[in-house]
């Protein structure tokens, strides 16, 4: 359940950032929190004379409080903490109880939250929250790198990149709906393996492969028994697109090809972007400082004003 503040009282589900047992001016003992999920930060104070409640937390736990909003004279907003339970986020908690600081860009986070709202597939949407319900999963997931190479290699680029490929597949207007959200879905996973440390020599797309079905294997269990076709289509995508032979014909899915298509176009859309993001915007031909590899584009002194009119007026009607 998202967070809600009716009037002063506060209600919701949040991770712990920090936690410290203080004292107060008048020599009283308080626990401090400091929470923080998907669409903000508390300060909340646990005073011992009516917080019931653990005295020790983990960070990272997830916590769900009840209590009241303070309004300080420093103008610092802060909760009183009548209850705290540790829980395991389920459903849509799984998501929003990711504090956004820890992402990269705390944008990605909210375009997350977005897309699987968008999935149709009560199922699928379900699978989702059960994966991201580990934190071991959600928190290297949202943090890490794509990759050690030039593309999406910032600190969550890994979450990054997967929502954009997610995004792409979720765009395209000839799918079925059941076949977007199956898609949607491998898409938004498709990298998962990366979370696991990294392995040196080997076919390096076989063992993303292996690692991908490794760290999602409990969860596809439950999406079997629930959906048995929805898990069969998934691990056929991330298997490198390789044809289920069933008798002696070859199964081949074209959602497979849409989530690959997808990877590829977000991976060449951020090299070509990193470039061009330090340039003059009239320059129309760059190299990438790592790669050496040149990206051209038409320059925006190049557009036609025409152009520029639609795109300022289509701007106003977002």
């Amino acid at each position: 359940m998202q967070s809600r503040i009716m009037e002063n009282k506060v209600e919701g589900v949040y991770s712990v950032i920090e936690y410290k047992m203080r004292a107060s001016n008048n020599q009283h003992d308080y626990l401090r929190l400091i929470l923080e999920n998907a669409h903000e930060r508390l300060i909340a104070n646990c005073w011992m004379s009516n917080y019931c409640g653990p005295l020790r937390f983990n960070t990272n736990e997830v916590v769900r409080i009840t209590g009241k909003k303070n309004k300080l004279s420093s103008s610092t907003d802060t909760v009183d903490v009548y209850s705290a339970d540790v829980v395991t986020p389920t459903g849509k908690d799984a998501l929003i109880t990711i504090p956004e600081s820890l992402v990269g860009c705390p944008e990605d986070i909210h375009k997350l939250i977005e897309l699987v709202d968008s999935i149709c597939s009560e199922e699928l949407k379900d699978f989702v929250y059960e994966v991201f319900s580990s934190r071991e999963f959600a928190l290297p997931f949202c943090t890490l790198a794509a990759t050690h190479n030039p593309q999406h290699s910032i600190e969550g680029g890994l979450l990054k990149h997967s929502v954009e490929c997610a995004e792409i597949v979720a765009g395209c207007p000839y799918l079925r709906i059941i076949d977007r959200d199956i898609a949607t879905v491998a898409a938004l996973f498709h990298d998962a393996g990366k979370i696991l440390p990294r392995k040196i020599g080997g076919n390096a797309s076989h063992i993303k492969m292996i690692d991908t079905l490794k760290v999602l294997h409990w969860s596809l269990l439950g999406l079997d028994h629930d959906c048995p076709n929805f898990g069969k289509a998934l691990r056929d995508i991330w298997s490198l697109n390789k044809p289920t032979r069933h008798w002696e014909y070859e199964e081949k899915m074209s959602i497979a090809t849409v989530v690959q298509m997808a990877d590829r176009i977000s991976t060449n859309l951020n090299m070509e972007k990193q470039p061009f993001s330090v340039e003059e915007t009239w320059r129309n031909h760059v190299r990438h400082p790592i790669t050496d590899q040149r990206f051209w584009r038409p320059s925006e002194a190049a557009i036609p004003n025409s152009f520029s009119e639609s795109l300022s007026n289509s701007a106003q009607w977002r």
